[in-house]
Formats: structure tokens, C-alpha cells, sequence
């Protein structure tokens, strides 16, 4: 236990002040530990008996979060990528034209990328779901 652990959870998670305290007297009573450090900023206990052997290797796993990909992850990227350029498409016909027409590319445009929006929703909905 290191006093900036403690000092964290005394402000920051609304931990008592005599918690710390607590909770070395309870370490300090159990018969299988026993301090190894003691000071103003630690205590570090250890077991009374370890267990015999040597201590097995550690077996990280690859660094960084694992992205898993489903059907629907997928298909919700490339419904993302054809609905950003047919949105940037409708955006570009809409500037050229003059001012106060809509011409109808624009309109059917905006129906063609509805559905396309549905399909990344619900890729982000199924996401959130896995999450849960």
C-alpha cells in the first residue's frame, strides 16, 4: 500500500481518513503475511511461507486492445465509406447548382444514402450490444 494510493483514495473516491489505518492493522493481524518494508510512504508484505518452485514466467498477450471483427463491423465500415462519398457527392452537386434549385440527383442521392445510414447504426448498435 503506497501513500499516494492512499491519498488518492481518501480525495478522489471518498475514502475515510483512518482507512489506510484499517487496513494495515488487519494486514499486520493475518498470520500468513508479513511486512517486508515499512515506511512514511509503503508497506509491502510478503507471504509467511511461499509456495515451493520456482515462479512461473510471465505470458503477456500482444500489445494494445484487441479489435475483434464481426459481420456486422465489417459491413458497417463499408457502409460508413460508400456513405461519406455519396453524402460528398449529393454535397458537391448541391454547391454547383444555381442558386435556389434542387436539382433531382441531390434528392435521389439523399434517399440512396438513408439506408446506407440505417446499416451504420446498426453496426454501431451491434457493437454496443457486445459490450454489454
Amino acid at each position: 500500500m503506497g501513500r499516494g494510493q492512499s491519498a488518492y483514495l481518501e480525495l478522489d473516491a471518498g475514502y475515510s481518513t483512518s482507512w489506510e489505518r484499517r487496513l494495515l492493522a488487519t494486514l499486520d493481524a493475518r498470520p500468513d503475511l508479513v511486512p517486508v518494508l515499512r515506511n512514511d510512504d509503503a508497506t509491502v508484505y510478503e507471504l509467511r511461507d511461499p509456495p515451493p518452485g520456482p515462479v512461473e514466467a510471465a505470458a503477456p498477450g500482444p500489445p494494445g486492445p484487441t479489435v475483434t471483427w464481426t459481420p456486422w463491423s465489417v459491413l458497417g465500415a463499408l457502409a460508413a465509406g460508400v456513405l461519406v462519398v455519396l453524402l460528398g457527392v449529393r454535397e458537391g452537386v448541391r454547391v454547383r447548382a444555381a442558386p435556389g434549385a434542387s436539382p433531382a440527383a441531390v434528392r435521389v442521392l439523399f434517399w440512396f444514402s438513408v439506408p446506407l445510414l440505417g446499416v451504420v447504426l446498426a453496426a454501431v448498435v451491434q457493437r454496443f450490444w457486445g459490450l454489454a
